[in-house]
């Protein structure tokens, strides 16, 4: 894992999988009752809470969301579009080619997942999400 001290690139990542209407906003951070919803609507199976199955799929449709291109991977424009960092591009870039690849995509967003589910059961909680929002 590629992880720093840095927990804001791990809220702007939890705030693009979990945007009113899907998707990423240039607004500011959503209240904790908007957080409940966007847990509500990745969470597939309704237990109220987000496992890597869900928080898989959404992190895919985030990243071809993005894709403006359609090319199949993103580029420094198009990752900031995620809602991520850019400055952490280049550490989702694993091999330096100055774009990232859907794998790599995945597992710079798995970092995030370990970071933010802090009782390690494999599920982000609605009390973890609202605290790593905060």
């Amino acid at each position: 894992m590629k992880m720093g001290g840095n927990r804001g690139w791990i809220v702007a990542t939890l705030l693009a999988v979990f945007c009113v209407g899907g998707w990423v906003r240039a607004e500011p951070s959503p209240t904790d009752a908007e957080q409940r919803e966007h847990l509500r609507q990745t969470d597939r199976n309704g237990d109220a809470s987000v496992d890597r199955a869900e928080f898989h799929a959404r992190m895919v449709d985030v990243f071809f969301f993005s894709d403006g291109d359609r090319d199949g991977f993103l580029v420094v424009s198009e990752y900031a579009a995620t809602g991520a960092d850019p400055g952490r591009f280049s550490s989702a870039d694993v091999d330096d080619s100055g774009r990232t690849s859907l794998y790599e995509f995945i597992e710079d967003r798995f970092d995030v997942f370990e970071v933010i589910d802090v009782d390690q059961n494999g599920k982000l909680s609605e009390a973890e999400l609202l605290e790593a929002s905060r």
